[in-house]
Parts: C-alpha cells; structure tokens; sequence
C-alpha cells in the first residue's frame, strides 16, 4: 500500500475543512458539494480515481472511499467479502474506507477520520484497532475512543 499516510493526512483536513450542506440547500447543490469533494481528495491523493458517484479508488481498487452520501447506512454487506472497513458513524454508516491488502507483518492502515465501526470481511487473518481485535468475519458496531488507523494481520 503506497502513500495512505498522505491520503490519511489529506482526508482528514478535508474531513475538518467541509462546509456541510444545509438541509435549506437546493437539491443541485448537494451533488454538487459532494462532487466538490471528490475533487479535492483526488487533487490532494494523485493516482485516485472517480469510479462512481460519491467513490474513488486507489491502487486499482486496494483502498476504496465512499462518501457518507453514497453509503447504505446500517449494512454490513457494503464492506464487502475479502476486505476489511472502517465506518465514520456507529452501526455501519458515515464515510466507508475499505481495504482489501494485507501483509503478513501487519499493514497499517489510516482512515483519516475516527473510526466508529469497523468489519473484517475476510476469511482469515485478523485486524486490530485500539484496544479492539476483530478475527475473520466480525465486525463491531460501536467503538469508542479516538481510533483513526485499522492494523491488518495474515495469520
């Protein structure tokens, strides 16, 4: 995994520097605002790419950003099976990162935002964050803390 320290570092002060979209807002200005923001993470991660509304992907699809607008909240499936995710907001919702790489001595991965809920969708290895150890196949709702990086395992 090359450069998710930047993209960390980046979506994070992307993250602290959005203007969130009123509820008043006309209905074009919230896609607009949202495309807004692809932009600058793309402009401030080189080598991503927009491969859906509201979701870029980085090193042909090992890392994959989907922004709160365009996440099913409450739904597991959206960390899809063979990878490993962090959610933004407690029970599966908020701004989606999701991993799909993994080394034997432990890839660290940086979400850029606190980390309220993560999952390990992958059929075996492990992934740490803070204090909490998620085996192959768990997932846990509601983390508390300031965790911003998921610690991937093979073995």
């Amino acid at each position: 995994m090359k450069s998710l320290g930047a993209l960390a570092l980046a979506l994070t002060v992307l993250a602290l520097g959005m203007p969130s979209v009123s509820a008043n807002a006309s209905e074009l200005e919230a896609p607009n605002a949202a495309q807004a923001q692809i932009d600058r993470i793309l402009e401030a991660n080189p080598g991503g790419e927009q491969i859906a509304p509201g979701q870029i992907s980085w090193d042909s699809g090992s890392v994959v950003l989907t922004l709160e607008e365009a996440v099913t909240p409450y739904v597991l499936s959206a960390c899809a099976s063979g990878r490993y995710c962090a959610w933004s907001s407690p029970a599966y919702a908020g701004t989606l990162l999701s991993f799909s790489s993994c080394s034997a001595a432990g890839t660290i991965s940086t979400a850029g935002f606190p980390i309220r809920s993560i999952a390990n969708q992958r059929t075996s290895g492990h992934i740490t964050a803070g204090s909490y150890s998620l085996s192959a196949g768990t997932s846990l709702t509601s983390i508390s803390g300031t965790i911003t990086s998921i610690t991937c395992y093979t073995g």
